[in-house]
C-alpha cells in the first residue's frame, strides 16, 4: 500500500472514504496531530533505516550530507560549533 493511501486511511477517522475539513488537516499536516505520529514514525524509519535494523544510526541520519565526510570530522566540527556558541 503506498504511503499516501496509508495516510488517507488513517486520517479518514469516520471511515466514509472521504475527508472532511478536520480529516483533511490530519492528512495534509500529519506532523501537527498526535494520532498521525505512528504513521510518520513508520514512514521515517522506512525511508532512513537503510540497513533495515529498525534503528537509525548516525550515518543513516546524516544521509547524503555526510557521505564524503569522515565521521570524526562531523563530530569534532559539531562539538566545536557548540562550544563556540556556548562561550560567545
Amino acid at each position: 500500500m503506498n504511503e499516501d493511501k496509508k495516510m488517507f486511511l488513517l486520517a479518514d477517522q469516520n471511515r466514509d472514504s472521504q475527508l472532511d475539513k478536520k480529516e483533511f488537516l490530519l492528512f495534509s499536516h500529519p506532523e501537527e496531530h498526535p494520532e498521525m505520529f505512528p504513521l510518520i514514525l513508520e514512514q521515517t524509519l522506512n525511508e532512513k533505516d537503510l540497513n533495515k535494523d529498525s534503528f537509525i544510526d548516525f550515518k543513516e541520519y546524516i544521509g547524503d550530507r555526510g557521505k564524503d565526510v569522515h565521521l570524526f570530522y562531523l563530530f569534532s566540527t559539531k562539538e566545536n560549533d557548540i562550544t563556540r556558541w556556548l562561550t560567545s
